[in-house]
């Protein structure tokens, strides 16, 4: 959210100075989409044949916030449509707790 609505909760308590600059809130949010994607490829066989929906969602996360980064931070450049790539990856990042949670709930019917 912090790259989006420039609200921080990382840095609220004045943790890390870096934490507060845009490019520090996207590198974290790049970070953490990556870190979603590991998470759900170092699961079993058995258990990643399930997570099929997560991992795409992983994917679009990285993804927009990746564009949605490069486009603002990188090139410097302020598109209107280009918010769009930092509401999707706040959307997905919903989903997927969401998805992660009822898998976790419904784990023993789902094999």
């Amino acid at each position: 959210m912090a790259a989006i609505y420039d609200i921080s909760f990382m840095s609220a308590n004045g943790s890390l100075p870096f934490l507060e600059t845009q490019i520090g809130q996207g590198l974290v949010s790049i970070i953490f989409s990556i870190s979603s994607i590991l998470l759900i490829l170092s699961m079993p066989d058995n258990r990643r044949k399930v997570m099929r929906i997560p991992f795409a969602l992983s994917i679009v996360m990285t993804a927009s916030i990746s564009i949605y980064f490069i486009v603002t931070q990188v090139i410097r450049a302020y598109y209107s449509h280009v918010q769009i790539f930092g509401i999707l990856h706040i959307i997905c990042i919903l989903l997927f707790g969401l998805f992660l949670s009822w898998f976790a709930v419904f784990e023993e019917y789902l094999e």
